[in-house]
Order: C-alpha cells, then sequence, then structure tokens
C-alpha cells in the first residue's frame, strides 16, 4: 500500500467578510495612510502606497502573511541544497557472516533520524567502499520496524559488498516526530535525503566507528540510489532538484505529479478523500503547486536510471512507468534508461524478487563501481573422434557454439 497522508477532518472555509464591510476598512486604511504622509511632509510613492494597503487587512492591521510551506519547493529546496550532519551508529540490529547491520541516526532540520546502516564483513576498514541509499514505499506506521520496506535489497546488496543507508524517516523507528502540518509531513522528505547525501559527502574517506571499533570506510564519490514506491517519487524528487548523476534504481515508483499522485488513492479513505482535497485545495490558494511536485523538470534528471515494474501491480498502474520511460525514449535517452516489466509481478515485485535484485547489483556494480561487466564465455563443443558430422555442422552454423577441434589426428581434415 502506497503512503497516503493523514485523513483530516474538512476545513473551515477562510471567513470572507461582507463587500461593504470590506470596502469600509480599506478606504479608512488609504486616507490614513494618505493623511500619514501629508502630516510627516512626505508623500509616499505609488509603489510604497500599493505595498502598504496590499499589508491592510480587513481590521485595519498591518501583518505581512507568512509562507511556511515556501522553503519545501524545488526551487527554495535547489537553493538551499544539503545541510550535513554525522553519521552517529547506535547500536548492532543484527549480525550474519557477510555483514552487520546496525541502527544509525542523522539530523535534518534540527529532527533526528534514524535507519539501518549495513556493513559488509571485511578485515580491512579502511578500503573504501561504495555506498546505496535505500527509500521504502508506504508501511503502516502500527507496522513497522527499522529497515523495514528495504532490508531484503539492503541485505543482497551488502553481500556484494556495498554499505547501505536506509533512513526510517521522521515518525518512524526511533526518529523524532514530523512537522505537525500534514503537506509540511509530505514536502519535508526530498529535504531530509538531501541533507543524507550532504551527510555522505561530508564524510568521503572518513571512517565510521562504533564504540571506538572502526567499521567501515565511505567513499562517496561511488554512491547509488535506490526506490520503491513512494520512496521512488522521494528519489526522483531528489534526482530533480539536485540534478545529480546518481546511478537510480527504481521499482514501482510513483511517478505521477502531486497531487494526482496522493488523491489517486483516496478512494480507500473512509471520507474518499473529502478532507485531504479540502487541504490541497486551501494549500492551492496560496501556493504554485507545481513548485512540490516531480515531472515539471524532468530534464534536471542527469542519473542513468534502472526501472521495474510488475504488470499485476494494483498500487502503481503500469501505465505510470510506461509513460515515464516514454518521457526519456521520446527525448532521444534511451541509453539513460532501462526498463524492466514482469508479467504476473505485484507491487512488491513477487513472484520475481530474485531477479530484480540480481539486475540492481548488476546495475550498481557497472555505474558505481564502474565494474565492467565479465563477457560471456562463449560455450564450445570439443570435437572428438565420436562427434557426428551433424553435431558440428549444427553447433557452427547455430552461431551459439563454436566448435573446437581436438587435437586427435585425423579429425579435422
Amino acid at each position: 500500500m502506497l503512503e497516503i497522508l493523514p485523513k483530516h477532518q474538512p476545513v473551515q472555509e477562510r471567513f470572507r467578510p461582507h463587500f461593504s464591510r470590506t470596502f469600509f476598512a480599506f478606504s479608512i486604511g488609504a486616507v490614513a495612510l494618505f493623511s500619514v504622509g501629508f502630516l510627516s511632509g512626505k508623500l509616499l510613492t505609488s509603489k510604497q502606497f500599493a505595498t502598504k494597503i496590499a499589508q491592510l487587512d480587513v481590521k485595519g492591521t498591518s501583518e505581512e502573511k507568512t509562507f511556511p510551506l515556501l522553503k519545501y519547493s524545488f526551487s527554495e529546496l535547489e537553493k538551499r541544497g544539503g545541510v550535513a550532519s554525522e553519521i552517529i551508529v547506535d547500536r548492532i540490529l543484527t549480525r550474519t557472516p557477510e555483514f552487520t547491520a546496525y541502527v544509525f541516526h542523522f539530523e535534518s532540520e534540527g529532527r533526528k533520524i534514524s535507519g539501518q546502516l549495513n556493513i559488509p564483513t571485511n578485515d580491512n576498514p579502511a578500503e573504501a567502499r561504495p555506498i546505496i541509499l535505500l527509500m521504502r514505499g508506504y508501511v503502516a506506521p502500527e507496522e513497522y520496524s527499522i529497515g523495514k520496506g528495504s532490508s531484503p535489497t539492503a541485505a543482497a546488496l551488502a553481500k556484494a559488498g556495498y554499505i547501505t543507508l536506509a533512513p526510517d524517516f521522521l515518525g518512524y523507528g526511533e526518529s523524532d516526530q514530523p512537522p505537525v502540518e500534514t503537506l509540511a509531513e509530505r514536502f519535508i522528505k526530498p529535504m531530509n535525503v538531501m541533507d543524507l547525501f550532504a551527510t555522505v559527502d561530508h564524510l568521503d574517506q572518513r571512517t565510521l566507528a562504533f564504540q571506538n571499533k572502526s567499521l567501515a570506510t565511505i567513499d562517496a564519490k561511488r554512491v547509488g540510489l535506490w526506490g520503491h514506491s513512494n520512496g521512488g517519487q522521494i528519489s526522483l524528487s531528489f534526482l530533480e532538484i539536485t540534478g545529480r548523476p546518481v546511478p537510480t534504481v527504481l521499482l514501482a515508483p510513483v511517478t505521477k505529479f502531486f497531487p494526482y499522485s496522493v488523491l489517486y488513492f483516496t478512494d480507500e479513505d473512509d471520507d474518499k478523500g473529502k478532507g485531504l482535497r479540502a487541504v490541497i485545495a486551501k494549500f492551492e490558494q496560496d501556493y504554485n503547486i507545481d513548485q512540490f511536485s516531480i515531472g515539471n523538470n524532468l530534464e534536471h534528471v542527469t542519473a542513468k536510471i534502472q526501472l521495474h515494474q510488475g504488470t499485476a501491480d494494483k498500487e502503481v498502474p503500469q501505465k505510470w512507468s510506461d509513460d515515464f520511460y516514454s518521457y526519456f525514449a521520446g527525448k532521444g535517452k534511451k541509453d539513460q534508461i532501462e526498463y524492466f516489466t514482469y508479467p504476473g509481478a505485484d507491487h512488491l515485485l513477487i513472484p520475481v524478487t530474485d531477479t530484480v535484485k540480481e539486475r540492481a547489483i548488476a546495475f550498481f556494480d557497472r555505474e558505481v563501481k564502474n565494474k565492467k561487466p565479465e563477457p560471456t564465455p562463449t560455450p564450445t563443443l570439443t570435437v572428438t573422434p565420436t562427434t557426428s558430422p551433424a553435431e558440428i555442422l549444427n553447433a557452427t552454423q547455430s552461431g551459439d557454439i563454436k566448435a573446437t577441434p581436438s587435437a586427435t589426428p585425423g579429425v579435422n581434415n
């Protein structure tokens, strides 16, 4: 199930004073401003006058309207950039022969965000390791535990030699609570991811430690991103805001614009989305909603992308991924994205999860580790005295098998 904003009671309509009352207050304010300017010996310019009038409310007070959510717009986040903190390793979560999982936390906007850190077993902690950041999809808060939604892939990546970081997000795991305002809780996530990336950059070639013991050294120049469902939307937000060429794997991502991407799922709400629609309608009165949504500046996405989609997904329609791929193909950027569909697979890519993980690891090995894929060995047919001429002919004509003559005299005359 995808992350759906919490239900809200219908928002009360904004009080709209009667026209005559508004006009009367406006007139009194205008006369007062003119009188003050005249008596002080200074006439206000038309621009100053208009500004002062705009600040007057119907009661005649001078209060500027604030826009607290503006800092979460993509343009403002681009200006802000990521703010680095530190990765603090808190405790061991699980230990396996191939890797150890830890609980970690970092800070963003003054709030603690916990998550799962996997470190491959290694006798040389000074060896710099590549790192993958994982963004999970929605999990109901009452069902959540640290790492849920990303731990199977994180384990596979750790076994393949990657450090992994999977944030829980605010309100989950051992994290602080998110902002009270509903939309702020949604909009703050790309900011949190930007801060986590900035923290990783800050830790480049530095060694993570736990209880005075060195664990691993981060190679921030070799970093990748993985996102599933709503985590895919958060990952795309990061790529669109920053323009960073971070190799990214997306599983059944939410790629449609806001607010359609959340309203699409409100048929599951008790009120059929009535409360959420009221919140969004109020939001649109004050803000340009396009500034808070993916899809408006996809040309800023420079990362190589691997996209996976199940055809039986009941949460994210296959058409969303089809359209996303078509955007890049239509722009002549097919080399930027590879797209896999899986007949009969659901939103969690069951029953092909192992195939998806293998393809993701191969992608990261190529794009993050810069590891050249090993050439597939050409199958050979060893010609022996008992090999029939028909077998040799079929093998060589098929192109799939190369016939290799044996050293037996007289066979390859």
